[in-house]
Order: structure tokens, then C-alpha cells, then sequence
């Protein structure tokens, strides 16, 4: 089905939910059970891993009532269908924060409209780029590759210190044709933007032949995508790593790419990287360079706090995350090591250590 076609068929579900909603509102009755959306709950008990690790959502269904206490997250949710529904209508396309600010005057927050286009793919079980709604650009990638969108090759150690913008839209993502060059030994995931730009600029690639990707933080669906497509391109030998800060945030990023977000589950088997493997920061790495460099003192860390904790305790419950014993170990670990962000590298160049000596020794010995 093209574009077109696909773009019809989504009108069509909302436009179905729209009338079956109508038709329940006019049928109510005082004492009968109020109007509802029915939709596919994602729930934690309705996501689970499959075989590879991989989030997916279950049969469960789940109602938005039209109740006292759920008017505002009704108009919400219409006020947002008819906003989508205009942008398929146009062949458009719309960015979460576009759509937060242009119905601003109904939400507190960004949060609360990301979670409304959540609800509404639910409701007519489709991805979010499928209703024309993609996020900001906010991943950049760069390295041994090339990329080509519409007739334009782009070499990806020729896009600048930046690197190569990541699109928002999961249909650009797909719609670019990806070659990894034979020699590369490595897709190297990186948490921190900052990093990511200084590895680009001391030429990590010349010292290990890789792909870096960086999400800048939790990736959005298009980067995780395009991570997908990536590694889909590479040759059997290449590994795929993570690098990420040492605390509990960092695993719960690395398992966002790795598995998906319970959040977004129904879009997770497409941009699920089962594969990739959290290199560190690890506690064996903070030790090494402690030994690599005594003069400088201890690596800047701090304590967790309530937050981190939190998220700990939420790692500790995933089944995927049980079942790796390493992983496990280190979140104990972080209790008493504190957590320790990526920067903390840049304090070696003291010692005439670049951050790519670091991190080439780091992904040389990775294990």
C-alpha cells in the first residue's frame, strides 16, 4: 500500500473510533455506563518481552470514559484526532512538540499531549509515524557509511563535527538506503551528545573503524530506527555497543535501544535492537582508569539519588534485565560506587590521554 494509501486507511480508523463514540454518546442514557474509547491497553501487564528481549503489547483493551472527572482528557484526545486527522488530510506531517504547542491552551504540559497521541494509536493500533507525527531531530550519527536520501549520497565522515542529523520522521528513516563499509568493526552508541562530538573530532573512526550514533539522551523512535536499519546493513562480524554513563539512567537508556519502551511497545519490534550489547561505563572501567592515571585522584562521582534509585528498582523487575547476570551485578554495584557521567573522562586529557585513547581501550577490551 503507498503513502497515500496508508495515510486513507488511518483517516479511516479515527474516523470509526469518531463514530462509534458518537453513536454510544447519543445512545447513553442517565445510569447507563458512560461513552468510551476502547483501545489496546499498555499497561505493564499487558507489555512483555518476546524470545529476543523485545517489548510487545498483548490483547488487553483497556476504556477512556466520558465522565465527570475525564471531560478534560476527552476534549482532550478529540481536540488532538481532529488536529491529526488534519495534518493526514494535508499529507502532512506534525512534530509532538508541534502538536503541544498548537493546542497549548489545553495541556499543563508536553507530557500530557505525548501521552493523548499515545492513547490515540492505541485506539486504531497504528505507530505514531503512521498518523504524519514524528520527534524533533535530536540524534546525530557519523562514521564509516554512506546514506542516500532522494538522488544525494551523503558520506558520513564527510558531514562535520555535528554528524549527520538523525530525521524525526520514522518514514524518512526508511525511506534512506544505508551502506556500512566492509571495514567496519563497530556501531558504537553513545549517550552523551557532547562525547559523541568530541569522538568526532579526535577521529575515533581512524583509530577503529566504526559508526558512532548518538540519541542525546533516551533516543526518540526515528533514531532507534535508524540504529535498526544500521546494524541491518552491517556485515556479521560487527559488534554493536552502548556507551553510556555509570548509573542506573544510562542501563535504562541502553535497555530503551536494546528492547524498546513500554511506552511506545507497539512500535517496538521495528526499532528494537536485540543485538547490542552495553559496553560501560562499567565499574571494571572506572577502576582501570583510577589504576591508569593514580595522580589525578578519584573520577568525579556522586551519590544516587531518589530518582536513581527508582529507576533502579524498575530495572531490577525487568525480566530482560534479570536474566543478564552482569548487568545486574553492576546496579548493585552503583549503590556504593556512586554514579559516574561519561564527562568524567575528559578529566584524563591531564594526563595527555585523548578521550579516543580512553575509549578505543574501553572498546578494544570491551569484556
Amino acid at each position: 500500500m503507498g503513502s497515500d494509501g496508508a495515510s486513507a486507511e488511518v483517516v479511516r480508523r479515527l474516523e470509526a473510533v469518531a463514530a462509534e463514540y458518537i453513536d454510544a454518546l447519543v445512545a447513553w442514557r442517565p445510569g447507563a455506563e458512560p461513552p468510551a474509547v476502547h483501545m489496546v491497553a499498555t499497561t505493564p501487564e499487558n507489555v512483555s518481552p518476546d524470545s529476543n528481549g523485545t517489548l510487545r503489547v498483548g490483547d488487553l483493551l483497556c476504556r477512556r470514559s466520558l465522565t465527570p472527572r475525564g471531560l478534560l482528557a476527552t476534549a482532550r484526545f478529540w481536540a488532538v484526532v481532529d488536529l491529526l486527522a488534519g495534518v493526514l488530510d494535508r499529507g502532512s506531517t506534525s512534530t509532538l512538540r508541534e502538536i503541544y504547542y498548537r493546542l497549548v491552551y489545553l495541556f499543563d504540559s508536553q507530557e500530557q499531549s505525548n501521552d493523548i497521541v499515545r492513547d490515540i494509536c492505541a485506539a486504531i493500533e497504528c505507530p505514531r509515524h503512521a498518523l504524519g507525527v514524528g520527534a524533533s531531530i535530536r540524534g546525530a550519527m557519523h562514521g564509516d557509511f554512506c546514506a542516500w536520501f532522494r538522488d544525494e549520497c551523503i558520506d558520513g565522515r564527510d558531514v562535520g563535527g555535528e554528524g549527520l542529523a538523525i530525521p524525526g520522521s520514522i518514514e524518512i528513516v526508511n525511506s534512506l538506503v544505508l551502506q556500512v563499509r566492509p571495514e567496519v568493526r563497530l556501531v558504537l552508541v553513545i549517550e552523551k551528545m557532547g562525547v559523541f562530538h568530541r569522538l568526532v573530532h579526535e577521529r575515533l573512526c581512524d583509530v577503529v573503524p566504526c559508526v558512532l550514533l548518538c540519541g542525546a539522551g533516551f533516543p526518540s523512535l526515528a533514531t532507534r530506527r535508524m540504529l535498526r536499519r544500521l546494524l541491518s546493513s552491517c556485515q556479521e562480524h560487527v559488534s554493536a555497543f552502548a556507551l553510556t554513563d555509570y548509573n542506573p539512567h544510562g542501563v535504562a537508556i541502553f535497555q530503551t535501544y536494546r528492547a524498546g519502551a513500554r511506552r511506545s511497545a507497539a512500535t517496538a519490534p521495528e526499532c528494537a535492537c536485540p543485538s547490542l550489547q552495553w559496553l560501560g561505563l562499567s565499574s571494571r572501567h572506572i577502576d582501570g582508569l583510577q589504576r591508569l592515571a593514580p595522580g589525578l585522584g578519584d573520577i568525579p562521582s556522586q551519590p544516587l539519588t531518589e530518582r536513581d534509585w527508582e529507576v533502579s528498582r524498575t530495572l531490577l523487575k525487568d525480566p530482560a534485565i534479570c536474566a543478564d547476570r552482569r548487568l545486574v551485578e553492576e546496579i548493585d554495584r552503583m549503590s556504593g560506587v556512586g554514579k559516574v557521567e561519561l564527562q568524567a573522562l575528559f578529566t584524563f586529557r591531564q594526563r595527555g590521554l585523548s578521550l579516543v585513547d580512553i575509549v578505543a581501550s574501553i572498546v578494544l577490551a570491551p569484556v
